[in-house]
């Protein structure tokens, strides 16, 4: 009988012992809100002004070819990425992009260029061989993040191409852009 007590009153201090142990770790395993914060590229503008209005009636059947666009491989995450030093990259423990910067990016220069050329006839590459296309931006980002203190800068090459049947550059040039991002709560 003894052995029988002595066994059941281990058993009861394990199982005391036990859910002591689990009470205090309680804080360790319940959940925890996710600080993650997701965003999104915003086109500038998604209604044509009255001016790009205009241009839509006399663009007739212009089609624009938008692509390939490339950013350079240190984007290709979903972190968002701020230049810290003039040659070093953070990667953000909490703010991550909503979807592939590649796609959002490249959505939005197609909106805001509809926006500004007025009409809605710009095919995203790659399109089909049996597409016309009259004119083919092509953009090459160099840089695209934010530094330390919220201010985002862009830094891209954009090269217009004609197409068959007078082929070739037509226009080529730099974009640089900066801007000061509101707090952020």
């Amino acid at each position: 009988m003894t052995w029988t007590m002595t066994l059941r009153n281990v058993c009861t201090i394990g199982a005391l012992a036990i859910a002591i142990t689990l009470a205090g770790c309680g804080p360790i395993l319940a959940p925890r809100p996710d600080p993650a914060k997701f965003y999104l590229l915003t086109p500038a503008a998604d209604q044509p002004s009255t001016q790009t209005a205009a241009v839509q009636s006399s663009a007739g059947g212009f089609t624009l070819g938008l692509g390939p666009v490339k950013l350079p491989p240190y984007l290709d995450r979903p972190e968002v990425v701020t230049r810290s030093a003039p040659n070093r990259l953070d990667l953000s423990k909490t703010d991550r992009w909503g979807e592939s910067l590649q796609n959002n990016f490249t959505s939005v220069l197609t909106r805001d260029l509809a926006a500004q050329m007025g009409t809605q006839q710009i095919v995203v590459f790659p399109w089909y061989s049996t597409t016309h296309v009259d004119l083919q931006v092509q953009v090459e980002v160099y840089r695209f993040e934010t530094d330390a203190q919220g201010n985002a800068q862009l830094s891209a090459k954009w090269t217009a191409t004609r197409s068959y049947p007078q082929s070739g550059p037509c226009a080529t040039g730099p974009a640089r852009t900066s801007s000061i991002a509101p707090n952020q709560t």
